[in-house]
């Protein structure tokens, strides 16, 4: 199991990967190629996934996941339990089959 530190450690390193994103759309000439979108004018369009046995802290990670991109994008993505099978573009917090 992660402890406390780790999750904010693992939380903090998913953050940086969803900074900047911000409620206007980007074309898709102007995005990278293999970049991954989590919100498509201002809809969510992707989910966030944990066990289904997920401990607290993980179903906490997963939640302050979801209130910063909705802070940043104004969409709030889903959390999902992993046996939803889930589609489209997924982040996968704490221990789950797809990590």
């Amino acid at each position: 199991m992660y402890s406390k530190q780790g999750l904010i450690i693992i939380l903090a390193l998913a953050l940086s990967a969803v900074i900047g994103i911000g409620a206007t759309d980007v074309s898709a000439r102007e995005r990278p190629s293999g970049s991954l979108v989590l919100v498509k004018g201002g809809v969510p369009a992707s989910s966030i996934v944990i066990a289904d046995d997920a401990d607290w802290w993980q179903r906490q990670a997963a939640g302050w996941l979801q209130d910063y991109i909705e802070r940043a994008t104004n969409a709030k993505l889903p959390i999902v339990r992993e046996s939803e099978s889930p589609a489209g573009p997924l982040i996968s917090v704490g221990h789950t089959k797809l990590t």
